[in-house]
């Protein structure tokens, strides 16, 4: 009986261990996708706390600030241009209407254009910048990657310079 059991069986199985192997596929294949949509998700994840991390660390001196704050500001500045010299996209612009009360009112344009001309200008601003004044920084954010792109430095009562 044993022997006739196993002999009506065999034609059974085949199509079983097939239909079981298609489903293996499918479950394996889910969970590929799943998993890759999550280490996806992850990487944007990063992405976007890189973006508020470096966003942050200029958003802190918006406002009205002291001279100190603006000379701190344009030292992380000059670290930024000198880390960040191969990636553009994280260098930041500079607008500055004037340093003390008796400069010119005239602007002091700094761009990513040219880093090592860049870092020497904004040394020399830093220089400048007088610590009894207060200054009005505006901060502008790139519409494409959503980082920090120019800062914008007002003298005290100066009006608002053109971007």
């Amino acid at each position: 009986m044993m022997e006739s059991m196993s002999k009506g069986s065999g034609p059974i199985m085949i199509p079983l261990l097939v239909m079981i192997m298609i489903v293996g596929m499918n479950v394996s294949s889910s969970i590929y996708r799943n998993s890759r949509n999550s280490i996806s998700e992850a990487g944007s994840q990063i992405a976007q706390q890189e973006i508020i991390s470096f966003n942050q660390q200029w958003n802190t001196y918006e406002g009205a600030q002291g001279g100190n704050n603006i000379k701190a500001v344009l030292q992380k500045l000059i670290a930024n241009c000198n880390t960040n010299a191969q990636e553009e996209q994280r260098l930041v612009d500079v607008v500055c209407s004037r340093a003390t009360e008796d400069d010119e009112k005239t602007e002091i344009i700094i761009t990513s254009e040219n880093v090592e001309e860049s870092v020497r200008e904004l040394q020399t601003l830093r220089n400048k910048i007088d610590a009894r004044h207060t200054y009005h920084v505006q901060i502008e954010y790139d519409s494409k990657t959503s980082l920090v792109n120019k800062i914008i430095i007002r003298y005290e009562n100066d009006d608002n310079i053109d971007n």
